[in-house]
């Protein structure tokens, strides 16, 4: 389907940034109220009527609301027909009209991210209470249940990936020290060198906890007399943190079992 197209328009990007602004502040209720959400543009970027005009435009067409149930369908083909809706019912010119839709579309997707940030946030506190409080299957879960919002909102608005991923590793490193308390070697690894992976900074602060964890292991592979397994954990555990005796003393006793002299 071709649409009608005219001389290429000029568009002020601001009150694309201001809608965002309106809905982090008032949320997506805003879109029940056309003629306030019109009032705060005019406030925010007065100067810009015809791209406000636009943005109210598609709200009165429900535009979210047909983003929204448009989920499934492949966006260039809700794009083309929501655009055509523009046109028809606005006479708008189509440059114009798939700007207001992305405009709104990239509003949602800034407040749908900020809503599973902010749950991250609410689970990682609430799992560093549980934690406190030495329940650390509620800790798990709850760092757990952080770490999956951290990332949906990431995977929602990617820009955001650089003020969540701090957090992001946070999570990993909390439930890595839990797992790491209830003895599941395993899962504290993988955590800690996910944390140090996103988040380089950590690795001062975990590297210590991270060749522990190495070493922990190696010992209980050890006492399976899993000997090729402990030997690899206490070699990791010494790449990690080479100053600690008591490793290369294990690593040692391994290869003395397997007779490696």
């Amino acid at each position: 389907m071709k649409l009608r197209k005219k001389n290429k328009t000029s568009i002020n990007p601001i009150p694309k940034q201001k809608l965002k602004d309106i809905i982090s502040q008032y949320s997506l209720s805003i879109i029940e109220e056309p003629q306030r959400c019109k009032g705060l543009l005019l406030d925010l970027c007065g100067n810009c009527k015809k791209e406000i005009n636009a943005l109210i435009f598609a709200l009165n067409c429900k535009i979210p609301e047909e983003l929204e149930r448009s989920k499934q369908i492949p966006w260039e083909i809700t794009k083309v027909r929501l655009t055509k809706k523009l046109i028809d019912e606005y006479g708008l010119v189509e440059e114009l009209s798939e700007w207001a839709i992305e405009a709104w579309v990239e509003a949602i997707k800034t407040q749908s991210a900020k809503i599973n940030f902010e749950k991250a946030i609410s689970f990682f506190y609430r799992g560093k209470e549980n934690f406190k409080k030495g329940f650390y299957d509620k800790a798990f879960e709850d760092f757990t249940l952080a770490i999956q919002d951290f990332i949906k909102a990431i995977e929602i608005d990617p820009e955001l990936a650089e003020k969540i991923n701090p957090k992001l590793a946070a999570a990993y490193y909390n439930r890595g020290d839990d797992c790491f308390w209830e003895e599941d070697y395993d899962q504290a690894i993988q955590d800690y060198t996910k944390a140090i992976e996103i988040d380089p900074k950590l690795a001062e602060k975990i590297n210590p906890k991270l060749a522990e964890a190495y070493y922990l292991r190696g010992n209980a592979y050890y006492n399976k007399a899993l000997y090729d397994q402990a030997i690899q954990d206490y070699t990791k555990a010494i790449e990690i943190n080479p100053k600690d005796a008591l490793f290369y003393y294990n690593r040692g006793i391994a290869y003395q079992n397997k007779k490696l002299y």
